[in-house]
């Protein structure tokens, strides 16, 4: 389970959830906590989150949750309503707007002492973001975000905070139903920040030891460098794939007829990732004539993910019957392909129109 304490500013601030949430991951897999049984964390963050309405939430400290709740009501901020995070533990927050100051505020409930935060909306992707939660002080932020922390501040003093930045000026207008949109695309874009500075090395790994005075083995930096990318690796593809949904608003329906043929090939995949991800696109498993195909596939120094999905696609290596059906620009350039057998193609071809108009390949060629 994903302890409630790692979710604090799990919201506009999430680019720090996003980071350390991994990092404990890679550690606990690695280095696991003496006397327990299992991990605390199931996984690495998700991709995407969403948010459960609840009209009589459990809260873990009423006490600070109800007293958050009067402070911001004192300041003129109305009531939204609780929601649980399924994808965070069940993460639980309490939602608050000022129309008229035009700023949002939520309050994270959690087990040690529940934190809030004052967030704004702007036309831009910048953010501006008040909050008395510090644990995260050294975290890097997403360009744009101006983040201002102060420690045991109360509600009022972080929305002084807030209401005097120099970037305060540039916030607009928000309503009620925009603060969901607002919370999920503040997460979305934090964690495709975090995807594309794909900082996995083994450099960095003994660096990140080396501040919190360990000492690694060369075959423990080697397990987490794997383990590392793997998780990069899975990240990226479930990441692509939802963004595919975003982009071509697929409704459940749709999604179901074809979330378990599509495959993303982001430009950041190598060889031997392209080649896991064209096996997880298969009907049936790869046999080894088509592995030892795609294995000996001629390739050229600065061969990119699409590049290498490419001449697999054009000269049909495997005789595998892939088809691009798509494209995403986030979190970074990917293609989306499906694979089909003989029986498939007519169906599929006739199916995919509906998706998104016909995908020029030249740009990989």
């Amino acid at each position: 389970m994903i302890p409630s304490d790692y979710l604090v500013i799990a919201g506009v601030g999430v680019v720090a959830i996003v980071a350390l949430l991994a990092g404990a991951w890679l550690w606990k897999k690695v280095t696991p906590e003496e006397g327990t049984t299992s991990s605390r964390a199931s996984g690495p963050p998700p991709c995407r989150i969403t948010l459960v309405a609840e009209e009589h939430p459990s809260w873990k400290n009423e006490k600070y949750m109800a007293r958050y709740g009067e402070h911001f009501l004192a300041l003129g901020f109305q009531t939204l309503a609780a929601y649980r995070i399924p994808e965070l533990d069940n993460q639980r927050i309490l939602a608050l707007m000022h129309p008229t100051q035009k700023f949002y505020a939520c309050v994270y409930d959690s087990k040690a002492h529940p934190t809030c935060e004052v967030f704004a909306q702007f036309a831009s992707d910048n953010a501006l973001i008040g909050s008395n939660c510090t644990w995260v002080r050294d975290i890097e932020q997403r360009p744009g975000t101006a983040l201002v922390r102060i420690a045991n501040a109360t509600p009022a003093q972080i929305m002084e905070a807030v209401r005097t930045h120099e970037k305060a000026g540039d916030r607009i207008s928000i309503t009620a139903d925009g603060f969901v949109p607002a919370f999920i695309k503040a997460y979305i874009q934090n964690f495709n920040w975090r995807l594309k500075k794909c900082e996995i090395s083994r450099d960095q790994i003994r660096m990140d030891a080396r501040l919190e005075n360990r000492v690694l083995t060369p075959q423990q930096v080697e397990e987490l460098y794997h383990l590392g990318r793997a998780t990069y690796v899975a990240q990226l593809q479930d990441a692509c794939r939802a963004q595919f949904r975003d982009d071509n608003k697929l409704d459940r329906n749709a999604w179901e007829r074809f979330k378990e043929r599509l495959v993303a090939v982001p430009e950041t995949y190598d060889l031997k990732e392209v080649i896991g991800a064209v096996s997880y696109a298969m009907p049936k498993a790869l046999n080894e004539t088509q592995l030892f195909a795609l294995q000996r596939l001629e390739t050229s120094l600065g061969d990119d993910g699409i590049v290498l999905l490419n001449k697999i696609i054009t000269k049909n290596i495997g005789e595998l019957n892939l088809k691009q059906i798509g494209e995403v620009k986030e979190p970074m350039r990917a293609w989306i392909i499906i694979a089909q057998n003989a029986e498939e193609l007519k169906s599929a071809e006739a199916e995919a129109p509906e998706l998104l108009p016909p995908v020029e390949q030249k740009a990989a060629a």
